[in-house]
């Protein structure tokens, strides 16, 4: 716990996952996704209960950077249709911790068993994981990133990904565009460098949530990452500094467009790929 968060830019090893997503006024990557929708959609999700019930991707994540464990903000859920369980989903909508399934902690202890000693997951065995990163931008906006592992000797930022198993490269290449990933690397790097006022490496480790449970590592090219900063952080930032200020957040304006396809629909290997809604 810390009493307050000042405005130097550093990292905090004290904070844990219920204070930074509560306790903490500053821009993180889900919120500036949420913002290049609509200002108003990023106002609507700062307003929005957090939710207590935790994906099976969040399963694995806390038994792969905990060595095995649980982070201990989280419980087995007990039969909501019991007075206990009911007991138990009130006291974690008023306290700091989550909710997980039994299913979901069986799938990701197979998960954990089979990749714990895979070499890609050894690389951040013995490195800062889930440290919480405060920066003030140039413009004055605080900002906040909690890495899931940091390597501050060879300059990597590594987060851990999981996803279906048998992806091919190109359908993960789609995940890392569908979920908003690229730009939560380039806000993690951006933010980072304010940090340490050095650059550093995105690198994802992709791992399978069934058999054989493969780890991908794979990086994302110093280049998008730099396309993404200019192209939309960059300009972003003002924007959401003039809303701060003056309480507007405006949602979509009324004019009539035309709808935007991607134009990876009409290539000639599109229907090769299969089904590209994987991952969790």
């Amino acid at each position: 716990m810390i009493d307050a968060i000042d405005t130097r830019s550093r990292y905090y090893d004290n904070i844990n996952i219920s204070e930074y997503h509560r306790n903490i006024p500053a821009l993180s990557s889900s919120l500036l996704r949420k913002g290049l929708i609509t200002l108003a959609h990023l106002q609507a999700a700062k307003d929005r209960p957090e939710e207590k019930q935790l994906s099976l991707g969040s399963v694995i994540h806390s038994l792969l950077l905990e060595d095995g464990e649980l982070s201990k903000e989280m419980e087995i859920k007990k039969d909501g249709r019991t007075k206990e369980g009911r007991t138990q989903q009130e006291q974690a909508d008023k306290e700091n911790f989550y909710l997980i399934s039994p299913r979901d902690l069986e799938i990701g202890m197979n998960v954990y068993t089979a990749t714990k000693t895979n070499p890609n997951i050894l690389r951040i065995k013995d490195i800062p994981k889930e440290v919480s990163g405060i920066a003030v931008d140039p413009i004055g906006i605080l900002l906040k990133i909690r890495p899931d592992a940091i390597d501050h000797e060879r300059n990597i930022i590594y987060d851990v990904k999981s996803v279906s198993t048998g992806m091919s490269e190109r359908q993960l290449g789609m995940l890392v565009m569908k979920n908003g990933w690229l730009i939560q690397a380039a806000f993690y790097i951006y933010v980072n460098k304010l940090i340490t006022n050095k650059d550093y490496e995105f690198k994802h480790l992709f791992v399978e949530t069934g058999a054989p449970y493969g780890v991908r590592l794979r990086s994302i090219a110093t280049a998008d990452i730099e396309k993404i900063t200019q192209d939309v952080i960059v300009p972003f930032l003002p924007k959401y500094k003039q809303a701060l200020e003056s309480g507007v957040y405006p949602c979509f304006d009324e004019s009539d467009a035309i709808t935007k396809i991607p134009g990876f629909v009409y290539s000639d290997d599109f229907e090769q790929d299969g089904d590209l809604d994987h991952g969790f």
